[in-house]
């Protein structure tokens, strides 16, 4: 006799950068390679800017360019840019706290901008704040 096949959803371990990709990739908005260039450029660069061009790339331009063809990347001037794009957007408290915990010290300088860069859009942190993992090492206290 054989069991029944249950479908129950698939337990992802690892860093939240990678669950929350897996999560994106699952539910077919985007492959995996995308999924996770749009979770790092969310929950690891607070939503950017970040150059993707020359040696300063943060996430390579074919995966920003796919990205930006999904609706969830705006590629853009630099100019204008004093802090990171999670400030201006309206996110979800878990989201925000495991942000601010990476973006504490970082800072936007001329220096560190390209001329063109790429940032996350409200649908991107839509889409990241759904598969974020509810539970996460940065936020947890230790006993």
């Amino acid at each position: 006799m054989t069991e029944p096949k249950v479908d129950s959803p698939r337990q992802i371990g690892g860093s939240p950068t990678y669950v929350t990709a897996s999560g994106i990739a699952a539910e077919g908005k985007a492959p995996f390679d995308q999924a996770y260039a749009l979770a790092r450029l969310v929950l690891d660069e607070g939503g950017g800017p970040v150059p993707f061009m020359g040696k300063k790339a943060v996430i390579k331009r074919p995966l920003i360019t796919a990205l930006s063809k999904l609706g969830l990347v705006d590629i853009t001037s630099a100019a204008g840019f004093d802090q990171k794009v999670y400030l201006l957007m309206k996110i979800d408290k878990n989201l925000r706290k495991f942000i601010e915990t990476s973006q504490a010290e970082v800072t936007v300088t001329p220096a560190f901008v390209e001329n063109r860069v790429a940032v996350a859009n409200q649908e991107a942190f839509d889409l990241v704040a759904l598969h974020f993992p509810k539970r996460n090492s940065r936020n947890r206290r230790k006993s």
